[in-house]
Order: structure tokens, then sequence, then C-alpha cells
């Protein structure tokens, strides 16, 4: 049983076609060519001042083009070589009113004419193309033609165009230069370096994906083999393209090795730290790299006009000296191991967000690291604190509450830390023995590893280990929870503060408990990211563990596009049967703007699963984005009878495979005046409440769902559009306008409900008839078929517009019948002052001795076939007009078997009479008569074409004199059949 709630819905999205409409195709289809002018910018272009080490673009001869929309490549790529860094795309044919993305490429290949298409250093040609570019063989540096830019941009085509085009690049540029290359004198030039190597001990991207931006993959690179110097003359050892993050820096941990020209024998080795690269920037670090150094300075240039960022490199001999350096420079270097136990202050500054690295050797003495008391220069403590030891053997203490710190080395025997909640971060390859926890959180990087853990006496609430999968835990993780991401730490705490929040990486929150809480109004953003969730249930009456739950207001969007929240747990009753986003409480609302949630279980009908539930008097409103799951996109919680949810969708996809998108088993008013809602079972299931559909709604159930045998929510229940179910209270459904669509069933109530089902149909297109037994006052509705179908008889009354598009299928009337009380023989009945079409397709009934079409109206019968060869009369015509325009009407043969008539009636109500027009193009199979209870006809009966294949019979009125009048013969084809040529 689906415990908790009684949810259901569903719809396959691959034949989410069938539920659009012709008319709904998004712009005018025009093809126009556009036109791109592509340039590499000058910004790195060589000085006086500069060598060829910062970069021209030069290199450069190869432009590529993929177009895509949405994740899918439009079309072939388009490929070009580029002359004086431009390149032009011209004349490429795309379609108007469409949006593409416009992706860009342009890098060095070893032949730009005969040989374009084929990759040199990036692998541009994989299945993914410019989504997943990646080097073609092994890593080396000092090599300009590994230069490359890109540009992304996304365009609504409206009519031809050309657009300029200024590419950036991927990579921020690394460059190592060593100023005491003149220090070394002229009889040692053997200890001047020819070649050069780096090794990084810090993971670099090795993937990019030009669409996106992103860059991904980790690996540990080093070049193949030394290579040349770069320039011996000013002293630029190595040149290194880093692919770099989209924002903000990457900090590297760098050897340098210097070689004499065999490449085998080396002179110098030097260690590197924290060496930040940042893209579109070039970091120049510069310093005596082959003599005995103090002092290294690291700078970080960008491409454009702006201040640099300088940072400095120091060498000190004791950790005494540690706290003076700092106070000069952000990164130092201890060259001797303590003797003792000591402490090393870190000096508080005017600067925010400043971070520090020290690198110690190894060591057999405790060292504590905690904050300067002294203020003089500053109130604020390092954002940052990077600690790089290769083997710690005694215990390592960190007092730093509101700082990250980074454990860098190899292993740690003891650490105590204190840091700020993100976090205290175990780097690859680190080992530490033992760790207690005193505040904040544990990230752990790739193989890092830890042997045992606790948490400190005064450390209170959830302590959280961010651990990947490659990360080594210790059995015992008591007062710890795991999980996949340090994103999900940040995301819980900005929700639970009630703070905007950006996603910056995917997330992982399935172990975490994401509130927002009562009172707190919060912003989620995926950015493009994803974050991986579960329905989890509650626990006790709090929060499930790995779902998002609202308790206050939560906006979400996603602001780049191809952001997704994804259930990632089938369902199961005691642990994961909730939504994925929860909306609880009275003051509760969640506001959908963009982005996707997406819970689809393998065995959907089975193991679900929810989108977004509302409970105890949640409100949510949907303006766009996208929700595809197993079960119910949009839910409630039946046991809520008193406190209202409110639930508006005024945009966006929802989208079931398996069930209905909409369970509404709860108090309150469900309002649908937008967006697509496609259940392979049904659209929308009421339990109790107001459901109102309006506006552009477009709501399908595609007939092939399985709702299973639950014993509640939509177990068993049918496949329809619209489910009326009424199980838990009073139901009342408002349809003004939009559009809804079945396979099957349009509408269903259920029978013998002990609540009341009102449903007041005025307004909207449906693909059968079925709603119109529920028309309302001045009623103005469509009916578009899209498959054959039957219904029961209906009525329309004064102020009604219905239009039947029958669409090349057939309508058959079926029981219940209509009419006046004490007579329901009609299988539709259209009365006074309402305006009813039938067209394109075939009207039948199942109606025997009764009347099918019993008409007081203005009807149109427009290329249609209309038969019933068992009624007495097919149409029978008592008021207002009846316009048949090549169409068929087919009776029954026997002797009181009418085709139609054509009646005066001596009731005042239908004083005016009905007149009956008969076009060309039309057949009439069976008898037509003119009757009447008046002394003088009323009626009209005009023929201005068509053939007739039966009798016309004027009984009432055949001695009137100016019977002409009233029975017009204009035309028409009579045959053998009597009547007729009395009225030519």
């Amino acid at each position: 049983m689906k415990k908790y709630f009684s949810l259901m819905a569903g719809i396959i999205l691959l034949l989410f076609a069938a539920c659009q409409n012709d008319e709904l195709v998004n712009g005018d289809g025009k093809e126009v060519s556009v036109s791109f002018d592509v340039q590499i910018p000058d910004d790195g272009a060589v000085t006086r001042a500069e060598t060829k080490t910062n970069g021209d673009g030069t290199t450069v001869n190869r432009c590529i083009l993929e177009i895509y929309q949405g994740d899918q490549l439009y079309g072939t790529r388009h490929v070009a070589a580029m002359s004086g860094k431009t390149v032009t795309f011209s004349d490429i044919r795309l379609v108007t009113s469409q949006t593409y993305q416009f992706v860009f490429w342009a890098d060095h290949v070893a032949d730009a004419s005969s040989a374009i298409t084929s990759d040199l250093h990036y692998t541009t040609t994989s299945a993914d193309g410019l989504k997943n570019i990646t080097f073609t063989s092994g890593y080396t540096g000092n090599d300009e033609t590994r230069d490359a830019f890109f540009c992304t941009m996304e365009k609504t085509v409206t009519a031809a165009f050309t657009e300029n085009i200024k590419l950036t690049r991927p990579f921020g540029q690394l460059n190592i230069k060593t100023t005491d290359w003149a220090d070394i004198p002229t009889t040692k030039s053997e200890l001047k370096p020819a070649k050069a190597s780096l090794t990084f001990k810090t993971d670099l991207y090795t993937t990019f994906n030009a669409l996106s931006g992103d860059a991904s993959g980790a690996q540990k690179l080093s070049y193949q083999a030394p290579v040349s110097v770069v320039n011996a003359q000013d002293g630029t050892l190595t040149l290194d393209y880093i692919l770099a993050p989209s924002t903000g820096q990457l900090p590297l941990d760098i050897t340098l090795t210097t070689y004499k020209e065999d490449g085998s024998t080396s002179i110098t080795s030097k260690d590197l730290t924290s060496i930040p690269v940042q893209r579109n920037y070039k970091t120049n670090v510069s310093g005596k790299l082959l003599t005995v150094s103090g002092e290294v300075n690291v700078e970080v240039k960008p491409a454009f006009n702006k201040d640099n960022i300088e940072i400095k490199v120091k060498e000190v001999a004791t950790v005494s000296e540690v706290a003076a350096a700092l106070a000069e420079c952000d990164n130092v270097v201890v060259t001797e191991a303590p003797t003792t136990e000591t402490t090393i202050s870190l000096p508080k500054s005017s600067a925010a967000d400043r971070e520090l690295s020290i690198t110690l050797p190894t060591t057999d003495k405790q060292i504590t690291i905690q904050y300067d008391t002294n203020s003089s220069s500053g109130s604020n403590v390092p954002k940052v604190l990077n600690i790089t030891i290769p083997n710690a053997n005694a215990a390592l203490v960190i007092e730093a509450a509101e700082t990250t710190v980074y454990l860098n080395g190899t292993k740690y025997a003891s650490v105590t830390a204190g840091t700020a909640p993100n976090t205290l971060v175990i780097g690859a390859g680190v080992e530490v023995t033992s760790l207690t926890v005193n505040a904040g959180n544990v990230k752990v990087i790739g193989n890092g590893k830890i042997g045992s853990i606790s948490k400190g006496s005064s450390y209170q609430g959830t302590a959280y280990i961010i651990a990947s999968d490659q990360a080594t835990l210790p059995t015992d993780l008591s007062g710890f929870t795991v999980i996949a991401s340090e994103e999900a730490i940040a995301i819980k705490e900005a929700l639970a503060k009630g703070e905007a929040y950006m996603l910056k990486e995917d997330a992982d929150i399935t172990n975490a408990s994401v509130v927002v809480p009562v009172n707190k109004v919060a912003t989620l953003d995926l950015n493009g990211y994803t974050i991986t969730a579960a329905n989890s249930s509650p626990i006790s009456g709090n929060p499930g563990i790995g779902s998002i739950t609202v308790q206050g207001k939560l906006t979400l969007k996603d602001s780049k596009g191809n952001g997704k929240i994804i259930g990632s747990k089938d369902y199961n009753s005691a642990t994961d049967g909730n939504g994925v986003v929860v909306v609880d409480g009275e003051n509760a609302f969640l506001e959908m703007l963009s982005g996707t949630i997406y819970a689809v279980r393998n065995n959907a009908a089975a193991n679900g699963q929810y989108g977004i539930i509302v409970s105890d008097g949640g409100d949510f409103t949907m303006k766009g984005g996208r929700i595809e799951v197993g079960w119910c996109a949009v839910g409630g919680n039946g046991i809520d009878k008193t406190k209202n949810s409110v639930i508006k969708i005024e945009g966006g996809e929802l989208v079931s495979t398996s069930d209905y998108v909409l369970y509404l088993p709860h108090a309150g008013e469900t309002t649908i005046s937008g967006g697509t809602i496609v259940g392979a079972a049904g659209g929308v299931c009421i339990q109790r409440g107001i459901l109102n559909i309006s506006g552009t709604a477009d709501i399908c159930s595609l007939g092939t769902g399985d709702t299973g045998d639950w014993s509640d929510g939509t177990g068993g229940k049918v496949n329809t559009a619209l489910m009326v179910s009424a199980k838990y209270g009073d139901c009342t459904v408002n349809i003004s306008g939009g559009k809804l669509t079945a396979a099957k069933d349009l509408i269903f109530l259920k029978e013998k409900s002990n609540f009341q089902q009102n449903v007041t149909v005025t307004g909207g297109t449906f693909s059968d008839a079925s709603l119109l037994g529920y028309l309302g006052a001045n009623a103005n509705v469509k009916v578009k078929m899209t498959a054959d179908k039957s219904c029961g008889g209906f009525v329309t009354k004064s102020g009604q517009v219905v239009d039947i598009d029958l669409n090349q299928h057939t309508l058959t009337l079926v029981e219940p019948r209509v009419g006046s009380a004490g007579s329901e023989t009609n299988s539709c009945q259209l009365l006074k002052g309402s305006k009813v079409t039938f067209s394109n397709g075939k009207l039948q009934s199942t109606n025997a001795d009764g009347i099918m079409i019993q008409n007081y109206s203005d009807l149109l019968l427009k290329d249609v076939e209309v038969e019933d060869v068992k009624a007495q009369y097919v149409v029978s015509n008592n008021y207002g007009s009846c316009t048949v325009t090549n169409s068929t009407i087919t009776s029954g043969t026997s002797f009181t078997f009418y085709a139609m008539d054509v009646y005066s009636a001596s009731s005042p109500s239908y004083a005016e009479g009905v007149t009956v027009t008969i076009n060309g193009g039309s057949v009439i199979n069976g008898k037509v008569i003119f009757a009447g209870d008046t002394e003088t006809p009323i009626s009209k009966l005009i023929v201005n074409g068509g053939t007739f294949n039966g009798h016309l019979r004027n009984y009432d009125y055949e001695n009137f004199a100016n019977i002409k009048d009233y029975i017009i013969i204009n035309g028409g084809e009579f045959g053998k059949y009597t009547g007729w040529s009395d009225y030519k």
C-alpha cells in the first residue's frame, strides 16, 4: 500500500507528441540564412615587456561550429580554417522562431587545408562532439600550439542575421620563470638547465564541454618527457595551458624539475604549492628556482586590463618564523622540522577572503595551529588554510573554527580539528590515522583515508563527512552522516538560513536533511547542475533524510538550463514513500520557475516515484520547468481534511510515465491555467476539493498507464484525462478553458460516491464529446476528436456554443438519452438560443424509436455523415435553424422513419419557427416531412442543392395557398422520389 499518501500519476515521454495539437507548433517555420564572424581577441598579444610565453593566439588555425537545440546536435558540424585570427561561417540555414545554441571551438591542427578535420592536441570528434573535448594523447608542456578558444551563444532566430563572435580561453596559462639564471657563473654553465618538466600533484581537469562551459575529469598529469626550456635568455622555463573551472581558481601543487641537455640528468627539483590557475588569466610564477631561494613571486594576470593578483611564496628555516612570514605573504615553506612542540599563530588582517598556505617538513612533534589574538592588522581571520606535511607522526591540533582547512601531504598520525562548517578537507592520497572533530565537517577527496573518527565532547548536532567513492572510511561512524558532496552541506545551510543559493557543482543530498524552516524565504538556483535526492518518508514527524522539505518559502529555478533534482530510490512504504520535494505546513510555499524534477524508476508502475507533495496546508505554484515522474508529479495527503492547500499550475511541463500526473485527495483548491500535463494513465485525479481548469492548460491521458492494485490513491483507476473520484469529500470541477485530450476516456466520475461530484464546463477544447454532459451557463466549447469515441446524450442550452470537429472520426451517441422530463428519447437535445456545429466526420446513434437530434438551436451540419437507422427521426427541427452543407443524413427505411422533419410548433416560445437549409453536395437518405400544429406554417425548408433519396411529405399544409413561400426548391436531384416536384 502507498503509505502516508493517496497518490499516483503517469506518462510516457516518447509519446508526448501525441498530445500536441498541430495548431500549437511554435513559429512560422521559415528557413533563413545566418552568418558568424568569429575572432580571437588581441588580449594576449606580445608586448615589449612580455615574451612569446604570454601567448598571442596566432597558432590557432581551425575553428569548429556546432549548433544545438536543447542537448541535441542540430544538423552537422561546420569546420573552417582561420586566417589572421578570424574566420566567417556564412549561409547557415536555420528555421525561424526556434532557439539554438551555437558552440565554437578554435584550436591548432597540423594541416588546416587538406586535413583540417584531423584533431591534433584535442579530440573533438567523439559521439558528443564539442560537449566532450579531451586530450588526444599524453600531456606535455612548452607547446604554444596547445592554445585554444571557445564561445557559446544562445539565440532565438527571428530573421536572417550576422553575429560577431569573440572567443575566450577555457584555460589558465601557467608560466614559470627563474630569476637567478645570471647568478650561475659561466664556469658552471652545466648547471644552467636545458630542459624542464612539471609533475602536477593536484588533479587536473581532462575534459571540456564547450556547450556548458564546464571542465571535468580528474587526473594527475606530468610531462611525458622533459622539454626544452621556453627561453634560456630570460629564464622562462615552462609554459602550460591548464583547463580551469568556469568560476574561481584551481590551486595547484607542482614539482618543477630541471635537467641537462640529455633530459635524464636532473639539476634541481622544486615544489611549488597552492599555485592558482584561473580561466582566461595568466599565472606567472617567478623566483630563484635554481639556487637557494627565500622567495617566489606568483602573479595571476587577467587577459584583459584589470588589476593583477599577486601572491608571494616565502621560505623560512624554522616554525618560529612562520607567523612573521605570514604577515608579509600568503604562502610560507618551512625548511627545518621542529624539535619541540610548537604553535603557529594565524594572523588577522583587513582582507575578508585571505587564503594562506603552510608547508612543513616531516615531523614527530605536536603542532598547534590557532588564531593570533592580536588584531592590530585587522579583524578578519583567514578564509582558507592549506597545510602540507609529508608525514606528521605526532598530533596536529587545528583551532580555526572560521576557516576552511586543507590537509595535503601523505600521513597524519593524529588530527584534532575545529574548522568552519565547510570544512576540514583531507586531500587525495592523504591518510589520517585518528581524527577528532571539535567543529565543522569533514571532506575526503579521492582516495583519502581516515583510520578512526570521533566527535569532540562539545560538538552539538550532526557532523557530515563528504566522501568520494574512492575514499576509505572507518566502519564506526557514530555521530556522523556520510554524504557524497560538499555542495549538499552548502545547500542545507543556505536554505536553513533563508538565503539564495546557486549550485556550483552537482550535489548528493540522499543522506542530508535539507529544510527551509518556517518564516524563512530561500531561493535555490540549480544553475545547470544536478541534485541527487531521495523520496524519503518522514521520521517520527520530522522531515525525511534525502528530500527537500519546505516549511517556509522556496523559489526553485535553473538559470543555466539542464539543472535537475533527481529522485534516486525506489518506492518503499517505510523509508521512501514521499516527494522529492515536500511542501509541509500552512505557512509553506514552493514556487517553481524552471529546472527539472525527475523521479522515474525502473518498472515505474511498481517503483514510482513522486515529484512534489503538498502536505498539511502547504501551497505550490508552478510557472515553468519540468516535473517527470513515475507516479504523481504533484500530489497531496488524503488526511488533510481542514487545512487547505492551494496549487497553481501556470506553466511548465508535468509528466508521469505510468499513472496520474496530479493527485488531489486533500482539502483546498487547485487551478491549472497553463502548462502541459501528460499522464500515461491520466491527467488529474481529484478526491476532494476544488479544481479549476482554464487558460492554456493542456491535459492529456495517453491511455497506456498502469495504476496498480493499490488499495488507496489511484490504485485500480481507469485511464482518463480527468478522474472525479470523490472518495474523501465533495469535489467541484470548473472547466472554463484549456485543452483536454485522452486516448480512452476523457472524464470519469466514480459511481455511488458518498460525496458530491459537481462538474461544470464553460470553455475549452476536448478530444471527445463526453464533457458536453456538464455544460454550464454560456459555455463556449470545442471538441476536436482524436479517435472514434462514444458518449451519452447531452443537452445544449441558451447562450451555449458547441463546435464539434469530428476530425475524420466517428462519434457514437449512446445511452443514457436526454429530453424533457418523462420523455427522454433524444440522443442529443439542442435547445433554443444555443449554437451547435458538427463537422468533418461521422455522427451516429444507437437510439431506437426516438429522436437522434432534436433541434431548437442554430445547427450547422458540415462535411459530416449523420446516421441512425433505428430512430424515428434522425434530425428533428423545431426552432432556430439547421444548415446542411456537403453532408449526408441517413435514416432507416421503415415507413415511420424520417431523415429529418421541419416542424411548425404552436407554442409561443417557438413562434419564429425553424429554417432548414440544404446546400449542394449534401445527400438525404430517407424521407423528409414538413409538418406542424399551427394553422399556417411558420417554418421553412429551403433546398439549394443536393441529392434526395426519399419522399417529401407535407401532410399538415398541403392545401395552404402560399406553401411555396415555406417550401422553397432552388435546386437538387430527386430521382424517382415524390413530393419534391410540387414546389419547384
